[in-house]
């Protein structure tokens, strides 16, 4: 009696077994919803944090008054700020050389 499993003994489902493999397949399909459902969901997650663009004057800015003289009234002038001991500038750098080649002429 070498194939005889001993009593009580659980046995391995069988893979075979119509009630298994619906739930296999049931699995497969959760899986690929989830595959597709879940990054929607983080998207639509950051739409209203993003959507909401109204800065208001003295809650997320002050106006500088009175208003720092430029060369050129005409034209939009970008002022960068460096300093070697922040981090922040130090990972933006590279991003700002790279607009200076490329910048437009205004």
């Amino acid at each position: 009696m070498s194939g005889a499993v001993p009593r009580g003994a659980r046995q391995a489902p069988r893979l075979s077994h119509p009630r298994n493999l619906l739930l296999i397949e049931v699995q497969i399909k959760m899986k690929r919803c989830l595959y597709y459902l879940l990054p929607a969901l983080l998207l639509l997650i950051q739409l209203p944090a993003s959507a909401d663009d109204s800065f208001r004057e003295g809650v997320d800015y002050v106006r500088i008054v009175p208003a720092q003289p430029t060369a050129h009234p005409d034209k939009i002038e970008v002022i960068e700020l460096f300093w070697y001991g922040c981090p922040h500038c130090h990972r933006f750098q590279p991003y700002v050389e790279r607009w200076l080649k490329h910048k437009p002429a205004d």
